[in-house]
């Protein structure tokens, strides 16, 4: 250590470079014993200093809600003579049942606004659109059809709806937006953020996300396909061997909103 420091820092006073000890007590308390302390027990470690512990345990359906965003890989149109575009598609997931009781495509990116509407659509039963068949409306499940239907002024369809007693996000601009805040507030719910860098606090929505890009996006014309800019070189790798050619089409139209149960 004094080796590298008179060859790097030649003016650096000799009497005030720390010992080999003191550097390895420095070590060990910055990252560990294992010398590579991960980024996830940083995190962990500030949580438990701010209070933040255990785990919430979900018992029933509208318990938890959890809300989060992600870019689509897919190109839309607006119109059948516009430029492709982006989009934002934002997911609302019931934590119990693993449902989307609502989902929103915001072209480009979201705002507080589009994620406070998001919450309405979770609160208010879906109609009825024409040509669904009886398979498509309210099932009894202990609210009668007609309960429903004269509550709302029309027949709802099978898609559940409830006002959530927590919402779970992350910790994005719209998220911590104090409109959407307080309007979240006003409706009854608990805010819970996610922790930062713990993936595993939103594994569900996580999980639908990928689900949703396997089953559907890549099936689309204008699928584009991960950015392979952001891997490391094994993945990268991985990628180029097995990725298919993003398409330059894309699929005319879009919705700015939708709840369907197709």
């Amino acid at each position: 250590m004094h080796q590298y420091m008179r060859e790097r820092f030649p003016t650096f006073p000799t009497e005030k470079i720390p010992s080999r000890w003191t550097l390895a007590a420095v070590w060990k308390e910055w990252f560990g014993p294992s010398g590579a302390r991960p980024r996830y027990g940083r995190t962990a470690e500030a949580a438990a200093e701010a209070g933040v512990s255990g785990r919430v345990v979900v018992h029933r359906p509208g318990q938890v809600l959890v809300l989060d965003s992600t870019p689509m890989p897919v190109k839309l149109r607006e119109t059948v003579f516009g430029d492709a575009v982006t989009a934002t598609l934002t997911l609302a997931l019931d934590l119990y049942t693993h449902g989307l009781p609502a989902f929103r495509l915001t072209l480009q990116s979201d705002t507080s606004v589009d994620i406070a509407m998001l919450l309405r659509d979770v609160m208010l039963p879906l109609p009825m659109r024409d040509g669904w068949g009886e398979d498509m409306e309210w099932p009894y499940a202990g609210v009668p059809a007609e309960v429903i239907a004269e509550f709302t002024g029309h027949r709802g369809a099978a898609l559940p709806f409830f006002a959530p007693e927590t919402v779970t996000t992350d910790h994005g601009g719209p998220y911590k937006n104090h409109d959407l805040v307080e309007a979240e507030t006003e409706i009854g719910c608990r805010i819970l953020p996610a922790r930062v860098l713990r993936q595993a606090d939103k594994f569900a929505v996580e999980r639908q996300f990928l689900t949703i890009q396997t089953m559907l996006f890549e099936h689309l014309l204008g699928f584009t396909g991960g950015d392979v800019a952001n891997a490391g070189p094994t993945r990268n790798a991985m990628r180029a061997s097995h990725s298919r050619k993003p398409s330059t089409s894309s699929r005319p139209g879009s919705s700015r909103s939708g709840r369907t149960v197709n």
